[in-house]
Formats: C-alpha cells, structure tokens, sequence
C-alpha cells in the first residue's frame, strides 16, 4: 500500500519538520526541484514560512497548515472541505490541476 492512498495522521512540529524534509528532499532527488516559494503560493502561505518550518523555527505549525501542505503535495487528507478548500480558495490559490477533487471528493488522478 502506497504511502498516498491512507491519511496521514497528524504530527507534532518537530515531526512534521521530519516529514516535509524527507518529502521536499525525496522530491529533489528527481529531474524536477521543489521550489519552497511557489509550493508556499499553491497551499496559501509564503516560502518564507515553509522555510521556517523546514528550519523548526515554527516548534508549533498548525493543523491547517499541515493540513494545507499534505493536501498540496499530493496527500489525502480527512474532510479537506472543512478547512483545506476554503482556505486555498479565500487565499486564491486553488488550482483545480493541483488540488482538483474527483466527482467522490478523491483526488483527481
């Protein structure tokens, strides 16, 4: 079972610091880059913030925001119309290629 098809369940700072670490450096090892300033735009926040999460200068990120990050880089998350949508939305920052939901609110593949 892939590590995308079940929720992540949520972390602490400093396991989540772990995780997006691991993710963005996982990422990088391929053809394409992880640029921290256009993943920030894409899930609502700046890459200045997601730099401080990757440098544990936030100890405390919130769910939403954790939530927000997993959901744009391709995580399921429960119920993302709860919190995740509308915050991409108000922000203006959904992208229905990015964070487009299938007709039985999965993912579009």
């Amino acid at each position: 079972m892939s590590s995308k098809t079940k929720t992540i369940a949520p972390m602490s700072g400093k396991e989540f610091q772990k995780f997006l670490k691991a993710e963005i450096n996982r990422r990088n090892k391929g053809l394409g880059r992880v640029n921290l300033t256009r993943l920030g735009r894409l899930c609502g926040y700046t890459g200045r913030y997601l730099r401080t999460l990757l440098d544990g200068e936030d100890p405390n990120p919130s769910t939403k925001a954790q939530r927000c990050i997993l959901f744009t880089l391709g995580y399921p998350v429960e119920r993302p119309e709860q919190d995740v949508l509308p915050h991409l939305k108000l922000k203006g920052v959904f992208d229905p290629n990015v964070h487009g939901l299938g007709s039985h609110g999965r993912r579009a593949s």
